[in-house]
């Protein structure tokens, strides 16, 4: 009896591995930070949902404030106060998205380098053998 019909026998649902061959296999290493980074992800989606956001509440007070006739002083500072915290939130989350946009990014290119590293000093290795 083999090992496979043994394991189907004892009553284990053990899954059927299919392997397939490829031409080649890269291996990246990674160390804790990038790890931790890539597991946060960006945040840039969440600033640009912001921006979106406090955009979309500008327009809408803006354009509140030039066709209502508000008569109430009181109104007019609330709505120019919103207007103003929109303009200042659109800046503010606009930078952030900004700067974050790329970070997943840097940190998958630099794990990626390090393989074509590796690939070009053993090429360069194998120069040196190949000449000597």
């Amino acid at each position: 009896m083999t090992d496979t019909e043994r394991d189907r026998s004892s009553g284990d649902n053990v899954p059927t591995i299919r392997h397939g061959r490829v031409d080649s296999l890269d291996i990246f290493e990674v160390t804790e930070s990038e790890l931790g980074s890539l597991e946060r992800g960006s945040p840039n989606s969440i600033y640009l949902n912001f921006c979106i956001f406090f955009a979309s509440a500008f327009i809408t007070l803006t354009v509140t404030m030039l066709t209502v006739d508000i008569k109430s002083d009181i109104n007019i500072s609330l709505f120019f106060s919103a207007d103003i915290i929109s303009i200042i939130a659109i800046v503010l989350f606009g930078i952030l998205w900004w700067k974050a946009k790329n970070e997943v990014k840097e940190v998958l290119l630099v794990i990626r380098s390090r393989v074509q590293r590796e690939e070009a000093d053993k090429t360069n290795a194998d120069d040196t053998v190949n000449t000597a």
